[in-house]
């Protein structure tokens, strides 16, 4: 039995999408852009007045009303679509895979039975059986006089032949699917919607007919090229976007901006920022031009320690050393310099220590926790703390930018400055002495803030372990040393490809590593440490032997070859011939 065909023979080309799918373009292409009344011109109405541009305006609104008309018969055609799929048969229950199909191999792929288990059978799955029937399999059974047995099997070797069940399943695979295709097809010519499609193909063609005329004149005006724009989202509906989500990409506020030019609408002003109204508990700062709102004890914090900046340069400027020490009392109680850096005395009557500047005192008080926080973990509570801490940390950084460059703004600044710097520079396990000397400064400042009076052991971060001194690469042999090299090397670079996966990285944007992703580059790191103490401990070696000359040769190649120094090469080459030397001599 020749197999039927199972196109539709009244349906368009395969080049062309359906009307279905045109259709839905087209209703989201309208909703798009010309949601409004202002948007859509009547086919009646008479062009506007556009200068140079008025041929173009007037295709302009041709294209529109051929966009409507097209839309109608799509709709029509898919309704019609939708009308004989109402009355088209159902897949008989034996085109779905069953579990114990997997056995009788009557599927394209080797699947489990779970997996192959309710699949439908496809167009693809009945070719497949037509060039694989009859169906066969293997059997082993035992050999006969002359014959070589299996390698696998002493005594025995497989024979392909017939396999009944596997056929008689394909049978019925290949008869249901033929007789459903054929009553799909009556009902397909029952419901002949070849006129509907012709129509939609005309009003598609003119359509774009009228568009590659558009196309084919220059635009000289706004308007022209808001006519051309339009014609150009009608073929690519994602190419505006009509709305913004809440911190939009660049690319994205610019089509959402074109797409506003598009409609012709005023831009919606954004409303302005009541810096008068704050939420409760909160505050705008800093006072002067403010730019987000912060906790009240903060803020208040960060006005104290500017405004004490402030009267530290005024008293400097009017309380020269021509003044007497009564007068630079009396200008200190002016300028209120004891109240806005007050430290209170203590209880047991021991005179305190020099005032440290609020803000310092602020950044020294935040540091500790939050590099003691473990950082966003995917859930919401943990989300926001670490917003929270993150926005309390930049608004102190923020503070200590904002302070005059005054001697006393100096060690808010510095700490400031630190903090930045240890983010940027730190990396997990790498060791202090091999950080340049502005990085273990910031790594110094670092850990003598966590050594606080008052935190946690917790807060400090413990020594990391050295896997180059847990190994003693003095003793072991050439055959150790090459072992470990391999499967430092081998482990290493999948702990640093193993960093670049997203279960590696912080939640949202940018390349932060998470918990997962430090612990990956430090045992990166970690190995490739190993790697460089076996290559020195190889090349600094003299084997004796044939075998660990070619152990000490690949253990050092890499390196040599890695580092790109000409003269480590030029060694390299010579220790390579004087090895082919000895090979040729027996040695």
């Amino acid at each position: 039995m020749s197999p039927l065909k199972l196109s539709n023979p009244f349906r368009r080309g395969a080049d062309r999408p359906t009307p279905k799918k045109r259709a839905a373009d087209l209703k989201v292409g309208l909703s798009h852009h010309v949601g409004n009344a202002r948007s859509v011109a009547e086919p009646d109405r008479a062009p506007v007045e556009g200068g140079d541009d008025a041929e173009l305006l007037r295709l302009g609104h041709q294209f529109e009303a051929a966009r409507k008309r097209e839309t109608a018969a799509c709709e029509a055609c898919n309704a019609a679509e939708r009308e004989a799929d109402r009355h088209m048969p159902e897949r008989p229950a034996c085109l779905i895979y069953r579990a114990s199909d997997a056995r009788l191999s009557v599927h394209q792929n080797w699947m489990m039975p779970e997996a192959l288990q309710g699949r439908e059978v496809r167009s693809s799955d009945i070719e497949w059986l037509r060039r694989k029937m009859p169906m066969t399999h293997e059997i082993l059974r035992p050999i006969h006089l002359g014959e070589r047995s299996h390698i696998d099997h002493p005594g025995r070797r497989f024979d392909i032949v017939l396999h009944p069940e596997a056929q008689a399943r394909a049978e019925e695979i290949m008869a249901a699917w033929d007789g459903w295709c054929a009553a799909k097809a009556t009902v397909g010519m029952q419901h002949d919607q070849s006129e509907l499609d012709a129509e939609a193909e005309a009003a598609g063609d003119a359509t774009s007919a009228i568009a590659h005329r558009i196309a084919e004149l220059p635009a000289r005006t706004a308007a022209g090229f808001r006519v051309k724009i339009r014609a150009l989202a009608h073929y690519n509906v994602s190419f505006f976007r009509n709305t913004l989500p809440e911190l939009p990409d660049p690319d994205q506020a610019l089509s959402h901006s074109l797409w506003l030019d598009v409609q012709g609408e005023e831009r919606p002003a954004s409303e302005p920022v009541d810096w008068h109204n704050p939420p409760p508990g909160f505050m705008a700062s800093p006072a002067i031009k403010p730019f987000g709102f912060a906790r009240i004890p903060d803020a208040i914090g960060l006005e104290l320690d500017r405004l004490h900046g402030i009267a530290v340069a005024e008293f400097k400027r009017r309380g020269g050393p021509e003044k007497s020490e009564a007068e630079q009392s009396a200008l200190r109680r002016e300028l209120h310099l004891d109240e806005l850096n007050y430290v209170p005395p203590r209880e047991n009557g021991e005179m305190p220590k020099p005032a440290i500047d609020t803000l310092s005192g602020q950044i020294l008080a935040l540091w500790p926790a939050w590099a003691a926080h473990t950082g966003d973990d995917g859930t919401d509570e943990q989300t926001a703390a670490y917003e929270a801490m993150q926005q309390r940390r930049f608004a102190l950084l923020h503070a200590a930018d904002a302070l005059p460059a005054t001697p006393d703004s100096i060690q808010p600044k510095a700490l400031a400055l630190a903090w930045l710097h240890y983010v940027d520079e730190w990396r997990q396990g790498q060791k202090r002495d091999d950080y340049s000397t502005d990085a273990r400064l910031a790594i110094d400042i670092h850990m003598a803030a966590l050594a606080q009076p008052g935190q946690t052991p917790l807060t400090v971060i413990r020594q990391e372990p050295d896997l180059v001194g847990m190994l003693d690469f003095t003793s072991a042999s050439m055959e150790d040393l090459r072992a470990v090299h391999d499967v430092a090397d081998l482990v290493g670079s999948v702990a640093y490809a193993t960093t670049w996966q997203g279960r590696c990285k912080m939640r949202g944007y940018g390349d932060e590593a998470n918990a997962a992703g430090k612990l990956m580059q430090w045992l990166g790191d970690a190995l490739t440490d190993v790697e460089t103490a076996t290559s020195a401990e190889a090349a600094r070696r003299l084997p004796g032997n044939s075998s660990d000359r070619g152990r000490r040769l690949s253990i050092w190649a890499a390196s040599v070859i890695d580092n790109d120094d000409p003269k480590s090469i030029e060694a390299f080459a010579w220790e390579l011939l004087a090895h082919a030397e000895a090979e040729r001599a027996g040695r």
